[in-house]
């Protein structure tokens, strides 16, 4: 299973968090804000309003939320 990574240049969390799946073997497609895709893209994607930070991982098309959460699902480092 592939990840997605909705995130934006010059991010610690969203570098960490490659990182971290690229560690464990997996592979990722990123997806860069401003060039990928709007915050309102990724607002609508994520179904929210309010507040929204990057990253923001997918596994397949199941939503595993930022980098914290991405930790307690595969380790971290």
């Amino acid at each position: 299973m592939k990840y997605l990574v909705y995130s934006k240049e010059n991010c610690p969390w969203c570098d960490r968090a490659k990182m971290l799946i690229k560690s464990r073997g997996f592979e990722y497609e990123e997806l860069v804000y401003g060039t990928d895709f709007t915050k309102e893209d990724l607002a609508e994607k994520l179904g929210k309003t309010d507040r929204i930070t990057v990253p923001q991982i997918f596994m397949g098309e199941d939503y595993v939320g930022t980098y914290e959460d991405l930790c307690s699902l595969i380790g971290d480092e």
